[in-house]
């Protein structure tokens, strides 16, 4: 039985493998393609592209090993039952919790990776990014400019420009300002460039008017210019609080010690904080169950020529209604609905399931042959 169990582990890490470099390329790939055009779009450089593309790897990497290891346990699992080894091992006596074992270890394996990247790599590696996307960011053109298209730097501000040449100045500008619900100011200007420095941000205006609407009064105020000068210091206001390192970008070690050491924090942040880690430890446990799961429902499937698609479906129905479970759950915890050990919920129901499936009173092959031969 330790042979057979060698045999499949190889099988189930070779397979394993395999999926996660195509799914790892395929999603990787689509990424970098949308991130290339929105970079090279803005006027950025290849290093940079390159840089923020290696860096998303671990995350892209993170997603896919619970759908890889899923996927290689369902395909060898499918493979042995048209194969009829696993007939002849049950036909042999072997119990489903026996031949469970190379996919526990299989999950195993997947867990303990899983739980590298999210409970170190993948924090460090979107603080590296988020550091870059800021350092890129402190360029004064690169903070919010986009052309031909509206959007909106900071809440109720509407901006447009129509054309952003090289020299940063900026042709058919638009800009509408709705902090205050009383006086809603538009700004329009044939050009517009920016001034100022990185902590008080200012935009020149020339050849345009401001208009003001007294919602009160329903009245409109407009005034000509030839030049106008702008400030627009919320934007560096906002990009101050974005640059505050979040839990998503401190690792768990930092986390448990940032609760133990700093006892004054807010009660929101360490309840993020908490949240942040029993997170990764959930997730960290997924893939095992995912793993057992996927395996369960393919073994308990009998042999048929039209193939396994109802058992597959279950088992991919299984995980997928694991991860809404998941999320689920998170959302009750965040609008304190819940406790956060209530994040160990999914894994629980999810490894009882499996556990069920596996040990679910059936006839075995040998009393089935019996029936069929012996009068």
């Amino acid at each position: 039985m330790k042979r057979f169990d060698a045999y499949i582990l190889y099988r189930l890490v070779s397979y394993f493998c395999f999926f996660s470099l195509v799914l790892t390329f395929i999603y990787w790939s689509n990424r970098s393609v949308r991130m290339l055009d929105l970079l090279l779009g803005d006027g950025k450089s290849i290093g940079l592209f390159i840089n923020l593309t290696i860096l998303s790897l671990p995350n892209i990497i993170l997603s896919i090993l619970p759908i890889s290891g899923l996927i290689s346990a369902i395909y060898l699992t499918n493979r042995l039952n048209v194969d009829s080894e696993l007939t002849i091992l049950k036909s042999a006596g072997t119990s489903n919790l026996e031949l469970s074992k190379p996919y526990f270890k299989m999950g195993l394996l997947v867990s303990l990776l899983v739980g590298i990247l999210s409970h170190q790599l993948v924090p460090m590696v979107r603080g590296t990014a988020k550091s870059i996307e800021h350092s890129v960011s402190d360029e004064m053109g690169s903070m919010f400019l986009k052309s031909r298209e509206f959007f909106n730097p900071d809440d109720n501000i509407t901006m447009y420009i129509g054309k952003l040449t090289n020299k940063k100045e900026m042709n058919n500008f638009f800009l509408e300002d709705r902090r205050d619900p009383k006086k809603i100011k538009t700004f329009i200007s044939e050009t517009a460039y920016l001034a100022g420095n990185r902590e008080a941000p200012q935009i020149v205006l020339r050849n345009g008017s401001a208009q003001t609407y007294l919602t009160k009064t329903k009245s409109l105020d407009i005034l000509y210019f030839k030049d106008f000068l702008y400030d627009f210091k919320v934007i560096y206001e906002k990009k101050a609080k974005e640059r505050t390192e979040t839990s998503r970008e401190l690792t768990t070690i930092n986390l448990i010690r940032s609760l133990k050491k700093e006892k004054d924090l807010p009660i929101l942040k360490q309840k993020t904080y908490s949240i942040e880690i029993h997170n990764r430890m959930t997730t960290t446990l997924l893939p095992t169950i995912i793993i057992i799961l996927g395996f369960a429902c393919l073994v308990r499937a009998n042999f048929s020529r039209h193939g396994n698609w109802v058992p597959i479906s279950l088992a991919v129905i299984l995980a997928i209604f694991l991860e809404i479970l998941d999320n689920y759950f998170e959302d009750l915890i965040r609008t304190d609905s819940l406790s956060t050990w209530g994040l160990y919920i999914t894994p629980f129901l999810g490894g009882l399931l499996a556990l069920s499936i596996l040990l679910w009173p059936s006839l075995t092959v040998n009393k089935k042959i019996e029936e069929q031969f012996l009068p």
